[in-house]
């Protein structure tokens, strides 16, 4: 059984400006950033193959991008990721989410299940 673990964290970051009554200054909202982490032990490598190449279009097309992707890991504290590690960012938590629960997403991620054991969850990042 082929272990690789695959770290995914989107992370986000949406600006918003909100409009000013007259004779006051502006009002800016940064909201924080959003990570998807996702551990991954891989266990049919040629249909996890299938599954990156189905998923990657899908993060782009929710605002989201790679980065890092099966880089090089180094354990501080164990237990170590059984392999690769991939970092995702999305411009907030809620376009993370949508993109965790868009149909497309979730018919890609059965291929996943078939194909590996994974976890996965969002973090909030911390407002700039």
């Amino acid at each position: 059984m082929i272990r690789l673990a695959a770290l995914v964290l989107f992370a986000t970051t949406s600006v918003t400006c909100a409009a000013a009554a007259p004779n006051t200054p502006s009002s800016v909202t940064v909201a924080p950033k959003a990570y998807v982490v996702i551990e991954i032990a891989v266990t049919d490598r040629i249909d996890y193959e299938n599954y990156k190449k189905s998923i990657e279009p899908i993060i782009l097309a929710h605002g989201g991008r790679y980065i890092a992707r099966a880089g090089r890991t180094e354990t501080i504290d164990p237990p170590a990721p059984a392999g690769r590690v991939v970092l995702l960012e999305f411009p907030s938590f809620e376009s993370a989410m949508e993109f965790e629960k868009a149909p497309d997403a979730l018919a890609a991620s059965e291929i996943r299940h078939r194909s590996s054991k994974s976890r996965i969850y969002v973090v909030e990042g911390v407002a700039p």
